[in-house]
């Protein structure tokens, strides 16, 4: 999570969560929402849509929750969907 430090105070910690996932090839995400660890709780109304079809190609899907960030973004959880 970023953390910033400015004039001795530590200021709170926050996510810019988003979700992202690699299907057929194809890269798909969702926009970022900054959430604070103490505030309040945030509705994240996104949708992905997949293009999957039968028969299926890639058996697993994966969606990463992702913590954007300049220097590089790190991974936060994952959900993984066996088709």
């Amino acid at each position: 999570m970023d953390q910033a430090i400015g004039g001795g105070v530590i200021a709170a910690a926050k996510t810019d969560a988003y979700v992202r996932t690699e299907y057929k090839g194809k890269k798909y995400k969702t926009s970022v929402i900054t959430m604070l660890e103490n505030g309040p709780p945030i509705d994240w109304n996104q949708e992905i849509w997949i293009p999957a079809q039968i028969p299926i190609i890639t058996p697993r899907v994966v969606l990463n929750v992702m913590d954007y960030d300049t220097s590089g973004d790190e991974v936060v959880g994952s959900l993984l969907f066996d088709l």
